[in-house]
């Protein structure tokens, strides 16, 4: 109680100018400080930045947020031992197997790759990339099924029967893409068919926008527009404001706002609750509200809508056979490495900070686990004579 008598005294004193100086001062100091963060996350198209490590991002761990590291590991299926290794800062597993398979692959010098990966590593994109490599991706489906369905562009090449035959990266994604299963692909892909699929382009009126610059589009956002800086990630209000990525829905759409902006703005350029814009990855421009309620008492049509441009592409689609019985051994070869390191030796955190030095970090460890590995398998004076 005499602590908080003293800080209300302390808060109804009147301060002196210099006090007073001395707080605007360190006010001005944060807030240029982090006008510097936002310059430079702008700068790099980053959407975070680490003080601490700033190779490092936030992302989920078992016990809630951390700002780490996200390891990928691959593991012999016949050895279990650690076959190679790759450090990342992606939050999620998505897109990851053809970065680390490609570098086993060369390692091992292995014309055709089988992998095997729990359901965190799906993404079509990515599988398409691996069976290019020569890296067949066995992925665990969400819906419990055994088949996915993978495109290519479609390029109507002449296909030799060498190129056919050969494992080469090159010739697998020429083959490909004029719609033959290589030799080392049958019983792996099946029922290969081109098709005509419709594929969205830019409107005209965006299309206009990736001319512009960035005073320009400020000023076509002041005649009633969103208009969204790709290239910066942001987007001007109809009232010259900047709104900044909020989150990302589970439609892929971007979404945009800023709260202190909105808050003091009584123009009604949007109806969304809580004043925010909306955007999927190929618009730049959305006609505000006031604008099109203005359009539409002009030339009496309520429903005004950028045009639209589709295009009719070809692609060949392949239906990708996956292996149950691997897809069911995958915990028994990529889980216990992890368990080993943290629990054995006592690695729940890495020592250093950046890619080069996490990554030198990793790699001892990854070394110490298969020597361990080595040990078990084959026995101290074993190794030591393979060593000699």
């Amino acid at each position: 109680m005499e602590e908080l008598d003293s800080c209300d005294r302390e808060e109804g004193r009147k301060l002196s100018r210099e006090e007073l100086e001395h707080k605007l001062n360190v006010c001005k100091e944060r807030k240029a400080r982090y006008e510097a963060y936002r310059t430079t996350l702008e700068e790099s198209n980053e959407k975070q930045i680490s003080l601490t490590d700033p190779d490092a991002r936030l992302m989920k761990a078992n016990e809630g947020f951390c700002v780490g590291y996200n390891m990928q590991t691959a593991v012999d299926a016949d050895s279990h031992m650690i076959a190679g290794f790759r450090v990342t800062n992606s939050p999620t597993d998505h897109g990851q197997i053809t970065n680390v398979a490609t570098d086993v692959k060369k390692d091992y010098g292995i014309d055709i790759l089988e992998t095997t990966a729990d359901k965190g590593y799906e993404c079509p994109e990515d599988h398409t990339d691996a069976l290019a490599s020569g890296i067949v991706p066995n992925v665990i489906r969400r819906d419990g099924g055994c088949t996915e369905q993978v495109e290519f562009e479609y390029i109507g090449n002449t296909i030799t029967d060498e190129q056919k035959v050969s494992t080469n990266p090159e010739d697998l994604k020429a083959c490909l893409q004029a719609g033959v299963i290589p030799d080392v692909y049958n019983g792996i892909l099946t029922d290969m068919e081109i098709v005509e699929v419709k594929k969205r382009t830019l409107p005209t009126s965006d299309s206009a926008v990736l001319d512009m610059t960035s005073e320009q589009m400020r000023a076509k956002a002041l005649e009633g527009f969103f208009v969204r800086d790709a290239e910066r990630n942001l987007v001007y209000c109809p009232q010259g404001e900047i709104l900044r990525q909020k989150s990302i829905k589970r439609n892929g759409n971007i979404r945009y706002c800023n709260k202190l902006a909105c808050k003091k703005c009584k123009c009604k350029c949007t109806i969304s609750k809580f004043k925010e814009a909306d955007f999927s990855k190929d618009d730049l421009i959305k006609v505000a509200d006031t604008r099109r309620k203005q359009d539409a008492a002009n030339d009496g049509n309520a429903n005004l809508k950028p045009t639209r441009i589709t295009v009719m592409k070809k692609v060949v689609r392949y239906v990708l056979h996956l292996d149950q019985k691997k897809m069911d051994n995958r915990k028994c070869l990529s889980e216990h490495p992890f368990g080993t390191i943290k629990r054995t030796l006592g690695y729940y955190y890495f020592l250093l900070k950046g890619f080069a030095k996490v990554g030198a970090e990793m790699g001892l460890l990854c070394l110490s686990y298969n020597l361990r590995r080595a040990i078990s398998l084959k026995g101290v004076p074993a190794l030591l004579a393979a060593l000699r």
